[in-house]
């Protein structure tokens, strides 16, 4: 028992000794070791760190709007050689993140932003962040539409500018709401002068304000003093009279009696100068030309099937140094035909120059309008126009399309002039 015993001491010490005889081996082979080998396994680590990290920056996608109504200047470095520039609500995608940070003088303003890299044609180039936002960028201009006094059978429609848009729902407080309680489900509501002020003062509009209002069909402007009138509201189209329990199904706007009458497409603006004038605006009228002559290449056709049956027609009309182009892009099938796309260019012809592109795209909200061209019979009603209708501004592109879910624009045939949103309370 002793000698068995004595055998399973022994054991463990020898297993002891060689074992740690082995890691010493192992640490003296480590410290014998190269100190130029070390510093390069070390460096090959830290390198494929460094990659692995720049990796995960890049990934996510930043996507930002040039804000700069001018355009903004792309370098080929942070601050560097001036490249060429982006215009007004180009669309890029930020994949650099430099930490330079500076500060720059714009126009007596001082912006303080950071340099970024942008993807440009499979390269990176940069710019200042002071001059990129997170969404498009609109004009400053609030554009409403203007619907006229209307009698049909026994319903009176009385002439109205719907400005629910600026209009602040309350949703928590039912106490400030400007409709009673008991009216509810009624249409229409009429204000009186206490009531009209208050909405007023909610919105925004002074009583020196004037309302005015565009209309196409007569290429005339109308002027309503805000003092004179009265705010009326109506229920909302896709609302049901038997559940209304607050006052959000409501449009609330001003009450233009039967002082307003002119059918079609009329704007409407409110401020202390009037922004429109009136002779420079026309319906766009084109002439068929061949698909040739069309500046760009043929639209690019997303998702197309196969078994899609395209064609293209191309149109062409002047005003004044401006030469326009559209080229529809035209879905068959079935025996049915549709316009899908719309693609406009304008050249300058004084410097024989593109200066803009605007694509309009058929989807789920919005409809095409077709192209109305001279060879057609007169229409009594236009739908789309250009001409300039604002002061001291380049001629606008309108009517080109429709929608069902949200609000139409008025485009500019310039690139360095911001849209118009029109606000039209598109609620469903």
């Amino acid at each position: 028992m002793k000698n068995l015993l004595r055998l399973h001491i022994m054991i463990l010490v020898m297993c002891f000794f060689y074992g740690c005889k082995e890691n010493s081996l192992k640490q003296g082979n480590e410290k014998n070791e190269p100190q130029s080998e070390i510093k390069k396994q070390k460096k090959i680590l830290q390198d494929s760190t460094k990659v692995t990290v720049k990796k995960n920056i890049a990934q996510p996608q930043i996507i930002q709007f040039v804000s700069a109504k001018s355009g903004l200047n792309f370098r080929d470095k942070p601050n560097g050689r001036i490249l060429g520039k982006f215009s007004l609500n180009r669309q890029l995608k930020v994949i650099d993140s430099t930490k330079i940070f500076e500060q720059v003088d714009d126009d007596g303003k001082i912006l303080k932003g950071e340099w970024l890299g942008i993807e440009k044609d499979n390269d990176t180039v940069y710019v200042f962040s002071s001059f990129l936002s997170d969404f498009y960028n609109y004009s400053d201009i609030k554009l409403f539409y203007a619907s006229p006094y209307n009698k049909s059978f026994n319903e009176i429609k009385q002439g109205f500018v719907n400005l629910s848009e600026l209009f602040p729902f309350e949703y928590e407080n039912e106490s400030i709401t400007i409709i009673p309680e008991d009216k509810f489900g009624q249409e229409p509501i009429q204000f009186n002068k206490n009531q009209s002020n208050e909405i007023l003062k909610r919105i925004g509009i002074s009583k020196k304000d004037s309302l005015y209002i565009f209309s196409f069909s007569k290429d005339s402007i109308y002027k309503f003093p805000v003092s004179e009138l009265k705010m009326i509201a109506y229920l909302n189209a896709y609302s049901h009279k038997e559940i209304i329990t607050d006052e959000y199904p409501y449009e609330i706007g001003f009450n233009l009696e039967d002082k307003f009458s002119d059918q079609g497409d009329n704007f409407a603006y409110v401020g202390i100068e009037n922004p429109f004038q009136t002779g420079k605006i026309k319906p766009l009228i084109w002439n068929e030309t061949d698909n040739d002559n069309f500046p760009l290449l043929k639209l690019d056709i997303e998702n197309q099937n196969k078994s899609d049956n395209i064609s293209y027609e191309t149109y062409t009309l002047s005003l004044l140094h401006f030469k326009y182009f559209i080229q529809s892009h035209i879905y068959h099938n079935n025996n049915r035909s549709r316009v899908r796309t719309h693609q406009l260019i304008v050249i300058d012809t004084t410097k024989n120059k593109i200066t803009t592109e605007l694509k309009y795209s058929s989807s789920e909200s919005i409809s095409i309008s077709p192209v109305y061209k001279s060879s057609d019979e007169k229409m009594e009603n236009y739908y789309s126009w250009t001409g300039e209708l604002f002061k001291n501004k380049p001629p606008i592109i309108y009517g080109m399309y429709g929608n069902s879910f949200g609000c139409s624009t008025v485009d500019f045939i310039t690139e360095n002039e911001p849209s118009i949103r029109i606000y039209c309370d598109n609620r469903h």
